[in-house]
């Protein structure tokens, strides 16, 4: 299973040198290395089904499941999590699945959405790791993105600002969605049209010192405003039960 890579720290020394040709050497790896290994969580999704999430086995009735990443305990529905070894107590990262609107785990009444391989299921894949203190997704759009942007910017769904990248860095063929509301931050990676499976990837940065990035069809993307709110809310959750006395 693949898991999110460690984030990629820019140095803090950028200046060009009298050419620019070795600072632009450094930042072009630096995003070509970001878009192979965020691509890679985009194009997971497209091969994910029921049976390489739990197996041909249905789960056992939901059980809560406390899961240590890092200094931050969280307690999770058994029914949500993605393979037998996020079980345990102890983790390095923690991948779930829920149902989408109800964010519900597994159960025999949504086991259709489940059980699909349609790409249009109702489907959210979250990972969650540690933050390690060095470039985080928060910043990723000021330091990256922006300057890998090919066009002017275009309303896209929701409301959304959308512009492509240019070619070379790694995200040929996607589109960058932004938030247009500062109260309600929001980047989204969005694949190309032409892909097998139109996917979305959201990276977020938690108060709790948590990088959480959830994929979603892309259909859904015009709802982001409930969908950010909601996935969110829900790792406070998660978190909140594991404070708890």
């Amino acid at each position: 299973m693949v898991e999110l890579a460690a984030y990629i720290r820019i140095p803090a020394d950028s200046r060009a040198d009298e050419d620019g040709h070795d600072h632009a050497q450094r930042f072009g790896t630096i995003a070509l290395a970001l878009g192979a290994l965020t691509t890679a969580l985009l194009l997971r999704l497209a091969i994910t089904t029921w049976w390489q999430v739990w197996g041909p086995t249905p789960p056992p009735p939901p059980y809560p499941v406390p899961v240590e990443l890092g200094p931050v305990t969280l307690v999770v529905p058994s029914n949500m999590i993605r393979s037998p070894a996020g079980t345990n107590t102890r983790a390095s990262s923690l991948e779930l699945v829920v149902h989408w609107p109800t964010l519900e785990g597994y159960s025999e009444g949504r086991a259709g959405a489940f059980l699909s391989s349609d790409e249009r299921a109702p489907l959210l894949f979250i990972s969650i790791r540690p933050a390690d203190g060095r470039f985080g997704p928060n910043e990723r759009y000021d330091h990256v993105y922006r300057r890998l942007l090919a066009d002017f910017p275009r309303i896209g769904p929701g409301g959304l600002v959308a512009q492509t990248f240019r070619t070379g860095f790694g995200y040929d063929g996607e589109t960058l969605y932004v938030s247009p509301v500062p109260a309600q931050p929001l980047v989204a990676r969005c694949a190309a049209d032409k892909m097998a499976t139109e996917t979305c990837l959201v990276e977020y940065r938690s108060a709790h010192g948590l990088d959480v990035a959830y994929r979603f069809r892309r259909s859904l993307l015009s709802r982001w405003r409930s969908l950010d709110r909601s996935v969110r809310a829900l790792i406070d959750g998660f978190v909140a039960a594991g404070t708890t006395p």
